[in-house]
């Protein structure tokens, strides 16, 4: 009986153990990958203009395409090529420093222009609050209703990968490879500020321990530097 009595504790122990440590593994993996809170700051920053964000690069291509347009230099159909650097204050709290190859074209039908092509290849560091990246990116856009209406249509897609340090709850490493895709985003002709429009996300990667994460989700423009972004069903409010 006391021979039972005594397996049965030592069998108890042993579960005991055993689900402590799986809880406490469990807990480690959900420390060292990301959580949907870092996955949404990683979004914000992709877009944010104080990061050369998407938005900000679509805000930049509608300001090209009204100069171009207004001084009626830009030929049908020739393609430009150019290098620029895109940088802020490096004192600054929130700053990027980015080195950019650039083209466009403008697309015409029987000599009346319809959309503006822009590509981009970016390479650089930005730095924020809560997270800083070292990356490079591609941004291939159309800009089209050039003639009409009040604002530009931007469709585009956009691609970010890098190596990045989070800091919410605490520091992480990982790296990180986010792809934007963007139907009928608005830009107003005449504040040039994007007024409407939406995207999707996908945002897979690893963290210095090899673990792997992956995130999808949708992002709403609302106008006034704000979006809606969903990811897992729940609903966040962004500035950008």
């Amino acid at each position: 009986m006391q021979n039972s009595l005594f397996s049965l504790l030592i069998i108890a122990f042993g579960v005991i153990v055993f689900s402590s440590c799986s809880k406490q593994e469990e807990a480690t993996i959900q420390q060292a990958t990301l959580t949907e809170e870092e996955t949404i700051e990683v979004v914000q920053q992709a877009l944010g203009s104080s990061s050369y964000g998407m938005l900000m690069q679509a805000e930049e291509a509608a300001v090209m395409a009204d100069e171009e347009l207004s001084a009626s230099i830009l030929p049908c159909g020739v393609r430009y090529d150019t290098t620029i650097v895109r940088a802020n204050d490096p004192q600054a709290v929130r700053n990027y420093n980015y080195v950019i190859n650039r083209s466009f074209e403008l697309i015409c039908n029987f000599g009346v222009p319809q959309e503006i092509i822009v590509s981009k290849t970016s390479s650089g560091q930005y730095t924020a609050p809560r997270m800083s990246s070292d990356d490079s990116s591609t941004f291939n856009a159309s800009i089209s209703n050039l003639l009409f209406g009040q604002a530009y249509i931007y469709n585009g897609s956009y691609t970010r990968q890098g190596t990045q340090t989070i800091n919410i709850r605490a520091e992480k490493n990982f790296e990180s490879d986010l792809t934007i895709q963007t139907t009928g985003l608005l830009i107003n002709k005449a504040t040039r500020k994007v007024v409407g429009g939406s995207s999707t996300f996908s945002l897979t990667g690893t963290n210095t321990e090899g673990q792997p994460f992956s995130y999808v989700g949708s992002i709403t423009y609302n106008g006034n530097g704000s979006a809606t972004l969903e990811i897992n069903g729940n609903v966040y409010n962004l500035q950008l």
